[in-house]
């Protein structure tokens, strides 16, 4: 069984393309979310502080999701 399955894996292999896995980095971004998401309380009380928001800030303090991808691309810039 071995002898026959080995040519069909070995010809699978080589005829994947070679940009079969590329990956693809989005280019906008949105929070949904309750107040962990806007930043509530972040920089006073009672106040929404989107800046540093664990998924959308651009506070370098936080080190936000948007700020990882940002990193990994500049297409998402300006996006949130």
């Amino acid at each position: 069984m071995i002898k026959k399955i080995t040519p069909v894996l070995a010809t699978a292999v080589l005829l994947v393309p070679t940009g079969a896995h590329a990956r693809t980095m989005p280019a906008v971004m949105a929070a949904l979310g309750d107040s962990i998401s806007a930043g509530f309380n972040a920089c006073g009380w009672y106040v929404a502080c989107t800046s540093r928001s664990w998924s959308a800030g651009d506070s370098p303090s936080v080190n936000s999701h948007y700020l990882r991808l940002l990193t990994m691309g500049s297409a998402i810039k300006g996006t949130t």
